[in-house]
């Protein structure tokens, strides 16, 4: 399993950090797979205009992908993503490791 690191902007680290988005959408430019982590690096861009220039604020969290929504143009044309583009569910890195060892694969079907 791999580990990506990502930059966030503070709203949505905030909204993921706190429980209320389980979910991300990106570039599937990584190749990512159900089990792989995510370390979110809260990042700050100059465009906010907080700095001189786009920074790392220190803080960052880890998540667990435990589903991918990655339509296939020709299959699945009106899923409402932009070709190459994937949305990642999301679950905390402890409450993974605890589901995995109580038996239950993150992303299987149930």
């Amino acid at each position: 399993m791999t580990e990506h690191e990502l930059k966030i902007w503070p709203p949505f680290y905030q909204h993921i950090v706190s429980g209320s988005k389980t979910f991300d959408v990106r570039k599937n430019d990584r190749r990512f797979k159900v089990g792989d982590t995510i370390v979110f690096k809260e990042w700050e861009p100059k465009e906010h205009g907080h700095q001189d220039a786009p920074y790392y604020t220190g803080r960052e969290c880890r998540m667990r992908i435990s589903y991918i929504l990655n339509p296939r143009p020709d299959k699945d044309p009106d899923c409402g993503l932009v070709a190459g583009f994937v949305v990642l569910g999301l679950m905390p890195v402890a409450f993974a490791r605890r589901v995995s060892s109580a038996g239950i694969h993150a992303g299987a079907a149930a």
